[in-house]
């Protein structure tokens, strides 16, 4: 296979880890060090501009680290392309005169972040829960958070969310900046608070599904009652989500009916029903048998392909390091490593994460 091909492989919508996984072990050895950074360069702009694929967010920093990722990771697996650390800093891109910030620019323009959150701090009673969070995520970002217990992770998706409400700090949701009077409650009124949260889907541990209600009412009851949507037309895009989460002979079905994982993939598509701009997951398997697992990280890896914003608390290390495009490590309350997904879990450079992970994969 040339490398060509491999890039084509990727336009047909393999993840482009594997496109390149199948293009280094194939030929990446036929090519001279430069040719093979050019390769990595075009693999780039691919990732950055094809709408509906796994993205890579148009920033010139992250755009930046992720190919120095591509880069490292050739130099690990495939030495025998050598290139060297000096070689590495070529980019074929900028030699060209091609500016990476403009690499989306084709048909959709360049990506801007969705979700931005300013010196976030939240706390209960004396317990300093987050602290002076920042971060920023763009439109079709995948970003993975990971952490022990107790560190931040489920309160940070809840501010997010508009579900907690924080001390100080400022969050800006597409572009919308959200005020809040630092007194436990938001400064926007009710009607504007549900419309907010309506662009942001959430999915929980343990399901929450409505038990007196079908699979199908269960998805459709925020559509109709939040949207206003008709009836038949939110049955119709429910029953299109059934089909996509793969259950759509449960449309009828009570879920005391189904296993754990068939619950949380309806929980998915009643989230996804509110057609949401950015889906928050909080340990979304840590309550399914293991057998039950892969099903639901199945669809999550398939909505991350399609170009959904999202951020995911995971102990899943595979899952975080496959979808994601960036990790961010939070210990009591505060980010301490954040990165490409491939260096924070494959070369930690803090050592608080390198003992969670060490902990972490040891259990896995």
């Amino acid at each position: 296979m040339r490398e060509g091909q491999a890039v084509e492989v990727f336009r047909l919508g393999l993840s482009l880890s594997l496109a390149l996984r199948i293009c280094a072990i194939a030929n990446l050895h036929e090519l001279g060090p430069v040719e093979t950074l050019r390769f990595i360069d075009e693999l780039t702009v691919l990732a950055v501009a094809l709408p509906g694929r796994h993205t890579v967010p148009a920033k010139p920093l992250i755009i930046s680290e992720w190919r120095e990722s591509l880069v490292r990771f050739v130099q690990k697996h495939c030495p025998f392309a050598a290139i060297s650390d000096a070689t590495a800093s070529y980019n074929c891109l900028t030699h060209k005169g091609f500016r990476m910030d403009a690499a989306a620019s084709d048909t959709k323009g360049e990506l801007t972040d969705l979700i931005d959150l300013i010196h976030l701090r939240k706390s209960f009673g004396e317990t300093v829960v987050l602290d002076d969070i920042s971060l920023s995520v763009s439109q079709g970002e995948v970003l993975a958070l990971i952490g022990p217990s107790g560190s931040g992770k489920s309160t940070l998706l809840r501010c997010i969310n508009l579900l907690e409400v924080p001390d100080s700090g400022t969050l800006m949701l597409d572009g919308e900046q959200i005020r809040y009077d630092f007194k436990g409650s938001a400064w926007r009124t009710a009607r504007e608070l549900t419309r907010l949260r309506a662009s942001v889907g959430m999915v929980f541990q343990n399901f929450n599904l409505w038990p007196h209600k079908t699979v199908l009412e269960n998805i459709t009851e925020a559509p109709i009652r939040v949207r206003r949507t008709k009836p038949a037309v939110a049955r119709q895009h429910a029953s299109e989500l059934l089909e996509m989460v793969g259950l759509p002979e449960k449309r009828d079905s009570y879920p005391r009916q189904l296993s754990g994982g068939q619950q949380q993939r309806v929980a998915i598509a009643r989230a996804l029903a509110m057609e949401p701009k950015l889906m928050l997951f909080d340990e979304v398997t840590s309550a399914l048998d293991p057998e039950l697992v892969g099903e639901v990280l199945d669809i999550m890896s398939n909505l991350a392909v399609s170009g959904m914003t999202m951020i995911v608390v995971t102990h899943e290390m595979g899952f975080a390091r496959h979808v994601s495009h960036r990790t961010a490590f939070l210990y009591n309350g505060r980010i301490e490593e954040i990165g490409p997904s491939p260096d924070v879990l494959g070369a930690p450079g803090n050592a608080h994460t390198r003992q969670f992970l060490n902990r972490v994969l040891h259990h896995q």
